[in-house]
């Protein structure tokens, strides 16, 4: 199993004051169908932004996936709900066609989208 502790000891370390909560794009796709699971991608990521929270002053910026996962954005949402944190929708982002690259990665230019989607939040928050 993935140790959060071990593969995120360094970044706890640094007691980030802004943490940008952006992946899930490497969870296999068969999760979207799964049920009974014994822990799920929502509980884990909850583990993260726990662990890298430094109890003083640490602000998290969730956002949904560049790929449509509904389950997974649904699940991170939920997250930043509960801790009141900031929850970054991209939806417009990702639905532009010149935003996507080569294997439904963003180009460039989706990626600098994304980059000042961000940069809006970090501005409302610092």
């Amino acid at each position: 199993m993935f140790d959060i502790e071990k593969e995120y000891l360094e970044a706890k370390k640094f007691s980030a004051d802004l943490v940008i909560m952006f992946f899930g794009a490497n969870v296999p796709k068969k999760y979207d169908t799964l049920t009974n699971l014994t822990i799920t991608f929502g509980e884990r990521y909850e583990q993260l932004r726990n662990y890298l929270d430094n109890g003083i002053n640490t602000k998290f910026i969730h956002s949904q996936g560049f790929y449509i996962r509904p389950r997974l954005d649904a699940e991170k949402e939920i997250v930043a709900e509960k801790h009141c944190d900031m929850f970054v929708s991209i939806e417009d982002i990702r639905a532009l066609d010149e935003s996507h690259g080569r294997f439904n990665h963003p180009s460039d230019y989706g990626m600098r989208l994304i980059a000042e989607r961000f940069l809006k939040y970090i501005n409302k928050i610092l």
